[in-house]
C-alpha cells in the first residue's frame, strides 16, 4: 500500500459549529481520521478540553523582548476513546462529550494530567494567590472567554482567558493533532440584586433670587443673602445584570429649620451623567510591579440625560430615571483568577438648579456586574469585541 508523503490528517468536527458554550453545556462531537492513516495495534485517541490565564507584564514598554509572562492552568479534561467506529470506508471517527464545569479544577486534578510546573499562582505561593482581587486557586467560578490588552501611562500589558479543544491520536506515520479554540459565554445568572446604596451630602444655596422681587439686587455680601439648606441623596445599585437598565433615583430633604426662607424654592434636576468605570489587573509572579501587577481603566458604559425636571412636594422632592440597557464592546461580568481580575465602579453626577444658582453632586461607588439573566444563546460570532472569538474554518 502507498501512503502520501504529506502528515496525517486528523479533524476535528463539533456538532454544534460556532456556537459558545456556557458552564453546564456538553462540547460534543467526533474526531476524523483517513482510513488509511490508522494504526490497528493502537487505535487510541484522546481528547483534551484545557483552559488557561494568561498574562504579559512589560517592564520597559518600548522594549519587546523586556517582559515576564505567566499561564495559569484553569483547567484540562482529558478523556481516551477506543474502539473508533467506521462509517464508510474513508475514515474512522471517534464521538466525544465534555460538560463544561462551574468552577476551575483543583491543582491536584490538573497535576495528574499535566508534567512540570503549573505556575505560581496555582500552585506554590496561596497567600500570593490570594491577594485581592485576584482570587485563590479555585475559588472562583470559571471566567468567560476573555481579552484585554492595554498600553498607556500604566504601563503595557496582554491578559486573555482562552479555552482550547485537542485531539491526539498515533497514526502509522506519527502523531497527528487538531486543535480548536472554544469560545465560553458567561453563563446566565439569576442573582439577585443588592439593595442600592445611598450616597448624602447636604448644600446651602445663597442668592437674592430666593427673596421674590429682589432676584437683580446687587446689596450686601454673599453670608448676608437669603439662604435655602437641603440634603441631596442618590440611590445608586450595588449588583446589575447585563442587559438590564440601571435604576437611579435622586431626592432633596428640605432643611427650612437652618435655611432663611419659609417655603422651599423651585429645585431642577438639570443634567444627569452615568458612568461605569473598569479596572483591569493582571499580575505576573515576576512582580514588575508587586503583589498587585499592573491595572488599567476605561469607561465601558456611559449615559448622559438633560431631564430639566422640577422637584416638588408632589413627586416628593425625587426623581427616578433608568438608564438605557447595560452593555458595551469591552464589558464582561466580574471575574477573578489566579493572575487576571475584573471589576467596576460607577460614576454618577447630577447637576440641580435652585435660585439661578447650580450644584454638582457627585458619588463614586463599587459594582458588580453579573451576567444577564435568561437562556438566550449565543455564537461565537456575535460574542463582543471584549471576549476571544475563535476562528471556525
Amino acid at each position: 500500500m502507498r501512503f502520501s508523503s504529506s502528515a496525517p490528517q486528523l479533524t476535528l468536527a463539533l456538532d454544534a459549529q460556532g456556537d459558545a458554550y456556557v458552564t453546564g453545556s456538553v462540547i460534543s462531537g467526533k474526531a476524523i481520521l483517513k482510513s488509511a492513516d490508522i494504526d490497528p495495534t493502537n487505535d487510541k485517541l484522546t481528547v483534551e478540553f484545557s483552559g488557561v490565564a494568561d498574562s504579559r507584564i512589560w517592564k520597559d514598554p518600548s522594549n519587546e523582548a523586556d517582559s515576564h509572562h505567566d499561564g495559569a492552568n484553569l483547567l484540562r479534561i482529558a478523556q481516551t476513546l477506543e474502539k473508533p467506529e467506521k462509517p464508510h470506508s474513508h475514515a474512522y471517527e471517534w464521538h466525544f462529550s465534555i460538560t463544561v464545569p462551574s468552577k476551575p479544577q483543583s491543582m491536584s486534578e490538573i497535576e495528574k494530567s499535566l508534567s512540570g510546573s503549573v505556575g505560581r499562582f496555582a500552585a506554590t505561593d496561596d497567600e500570593f494567590s490570594n491577594t485581592l482581587p485576584f482570587a485563590g486557586t479555585s475559588d472562583h467560578e470559571l471566567p468567560p472567554s476573555f481579552k484585554h490588552d492595554y498600553l498607556g501611562y500604566s504601563g503595557r500589558y496582554e491578559s486573555s482567558v482562552q479555552y482550547t479543544l485537542k485531539a491526539s491520536v498515533n497514526t502509522r506515520r506519527g502523531l497527528a493533532t487538531s486543535e480548536k479554540m472554544i469560545a465560553l459565554a458567561p453563563s446566565p445568572s439569576d442573582k439577585p440584586n443588592q439593595e442600592p446604596r445611598d450616597t448624602q451630602k447636604t448644600f446651602e444655596i445663597k442668592s437674592n433670587n430666593l427673596n421674590p422681587g429682589h432676584g437683580h439686587s446687587l446689596t450686601g455680601f454673599i453670608h448676608h443673602r437669603p439662604h435655602f439648606n437641603f440634603t441631596a441623596t442618590m440611590h445608586t445599585p450595588q449588583t446589575a445584570h447585563m442587559g438590564d437598565k440601571i435604576p437611579l433615583t435622586i431626592r432633596i430633604t428640605p432643611d427650612l429649620e437652618r435655611s432663611s426662607v419659609k417655603a422651599v424654592p423651585e429645585i431642577t434636576v438639570k443634567m444627569f451623567n452615568y458612568e461605569v468605570k473598569a479596572s483591569t489587573h493582571v499580575r505576573t509572579s515576576g512582580g514588575y510591579l508587586g503583589d498587585m501587577g499592573s491595572t488599567s481603566e476605561s469607561v465601558v458604559f456611559h449615559c448622559m440625560r438633560d431631564p430639566h425636571i422640577v422637584l416638588t412636594e408632589n413627586n416628593g422632592y425625587s426623581f427616578d430615571l433608568e438608564t438605557h440597557p447595560l452593555g458595551g464592546p469591552s464589558l464582561v461580568p466580574n471575574l477573578s483568577t489566579y493572575n487576571i481580575a475584573r471589576s467596576y465602579t460607577t460614576h454618577v453626577r447630577w447637576v440641580l438648579t435652585c435660585a439661578g444658582e447650580e450644584v454638582k453632586f457627585d458619588g463614586s461607588n463599587p459594582i458588580e456586574i453579573h451576567s444577564g439573566k435568561g437562556t438566550a444563546a449565543l455564537t461565537a460570532r456575535s460574542l463582543m469585541p471584549g471576549y476571544v472569538v475563535p476562528h471556525f474554518p
